[in-house]
């Protein structure tokens, strides 16, 4: 039986860059942890991730009483925009990551977290700037082990991840599309395991909601020049294929349900329940691109969601239209929420223990 558990705040001096330590949905943490394998050490580990809108970690521990539990903290950075603007991370996104990765590296050592315990990886929102050597350098002296990843590595990561507990049979064609704030993957593959990514179809596109910097996500012509520069990103010959269509057809596509979740259109009317096997339409992402519908988002998401949020959500939406409609695909279904955090925990559990070695 896991425990979940909601760690201590953090005090920082900014307090907004600290979006939270959120506690795990239970049967949705429960779900991804049954299909990892066994955590058997008595050793507290964490995964890290450092991308283009986040910095991001799941530690699990067992407390004094054997009980697992698993602690969930997430920085906003402004890697991914940094990147849109200037093609590198510039002195002020360096202030706000620097001030992240210290609050990692505090509950790191709130919970005597040892360096060979820690699977750090640096996606996209590191990997596509121009000074990313000098980051890498400055967040593993500060003591966070962080390892690039290229792109190939971060697909096949996070298509396992985004179809943990998915009814995807081993022979099963499907397409995982992940869009983080400094890159898209459009991943194709044979079953739910990353063995069966298909690298001559699967695509890494710099393209990212953070990265595209979309300011006013509710102004219809602001979203109108957002989803032209995410048309010419896919113009290019040999982006879409005729190959990759043919492939696409009769294919699920997933993708993680982070932001989306936060729209209405995951919710039974009559119980307030979320659906996460409801796929979505090309139609209604069309109907929530009109003015009326991103007036209907600004409705919806008001409470819930902060000016960051709420342009990465719409960027979303554009991209995974542009996406649909180039491989004439009608759905998307949502997959695990988890992401890349668990996929590297994943990682970690896999590999040999020193005892093991012995």
């Amino acid at each position: 039986m896991f425990s979940l558990t909601t760690p201590l705040p953090l005090r920082l001096s900014q307090p907004p860059l600290f979006a939270g330590s959120k506690v795990l949905k239970k049967k949705r943490a429960e779900k991804a942890l049954k299909h990892l394998p066994d955590f058997n050490g008595d050793e507290p580990f964490a995964a890290v991730d450092i991308g283009g809108n986040g910095a991001k970690m799941l530690l699990v521990r067992k407390d004094k009483n054997g009980k697992i539990k698993i602690h969930s903290v997430r920085y906003d950075v402004e890697n991914g925009r940094s990147i849109g603007r200037s093609g590198r991370i510039d002195e002020a996104a360096q202030k706000i990551l620097k001030k992240a990765v210290s609050g990692l590296k505090r509950f790191l050592a709130r919970y005597k977290v040892k360096q060979e315990n820690i699977n750090a990886a640096a996606t996209a929102g590191l990997r596509s700037a121009s000074n990313s050597d000098g980051m890498l350098a400055m967040i593993r002296k500060m003591g966070v082990p962080l390892r690039l990843i290229d792109g190939m590595e971060e697909s096949k990561l996070i298509y396992s991840a985004v179809l943990k507990g998915e009814d995807v049979a081993p022979d099963e064609d499907v397409i995982v599309l992940e869009i983080g704030g400094g890159s898209t993957e459009l991943v194709f593959g044979t079953g739910p395991d990353s063995a069966g990514v298909d690298e001559k179809l699967t695509r890494i596109l710099e393209l990212g909601s953070g990265r595209l910097g979309l300011r006013d996500p509710f102004d219809p012509a602001a979203v109108k020049d957002i989803a032209d520069k995410v048309a010419e990103a896919f113009d290019p010959p040999g982006v879409i294929t005729p190959e990759m269509v043919e492939a696409a057809a009769g294919r699920r596509m997933f993708i993680k349900p982070r932001n989306l979740e936060d729209l209405n259109l995951l919710f039974k009317e009559d119980t307030g329940k979320k659906i996460f096997k409801k796929p979505i339409t090309l139609e209604l992402i069309e109907d929530y691109l009109s003015k009326g519908g991103l007036a209907r988002i600004e409705e919806e998401v008001a409470d819930d969601l902060d000016a960051l949020e709420e342009s990465k959500l719409v960027t979303k939406l554009v991209i995974i239209r542009e996406v649909m409609k180039r491989l004439d695909l009608e759905a998307i279904h949502l997959g695990y929420c988890g992401g890349m955090k668990f996929a590297l925990l994943e990682e970690h559990l896999k590999k040999p223990s020193a005892a093991d070695d012995k």
